[in-house]
């Protein structure tokens, strides 16, 4: 009797910067994370940029960066943030698209954003 063991080695996205770890569209974890750090979100709305954070691998296309979460094939994300201290800001949440400019680069476009009490 014959036994055949069959490896698969699946790349996992972790830290930042391997161009192996890219999704189709070619939105790679650390291009997600540098728009994310140029995002312009709203006045008013009080989310921490992702600027220290490490990147984490939450599903096959997924990544989470702090409070941001990443879907690298639909070229989406959203943040939320709680400050429960805060008179005005207790509830904060932004979610949008990454787009490519003109030049080529990868920008994330806030297309909602809320904060309340």
């Amino acid at each position: 009797m014959t036994r055949t063991l069959l490896v698969i080695l699946v790349p996992l996205l972790v830290g930042c910067g391997n161009d192996g770890n890219q999704a189709a569209n070619g939105l790679t974890a650390e291009l997600a994370k540098q728009s994310l750090c140029d995002v312009q979100v709203p006045p008013g709305v009080m989310i921490p940029p992702p600027k220290d954070e490490p990147i984490e691998v939450i599903g096959l296309d997924e990544i989470a960066i702090g409070v941001w979460r990443c879907n690298l094939k639909q070229r989406t994300f959203h943040a939320t943030a709680e400050h429960p201290a805060s008179f005005h800001h207790k509830f904060n949440a932004v979610s949008g698209v990454f787009e490519r400019s003109p030049d080529g680069k990868w920008v994330a476009k806030v297309t909602r954003s809320q904060s309340g009490g």
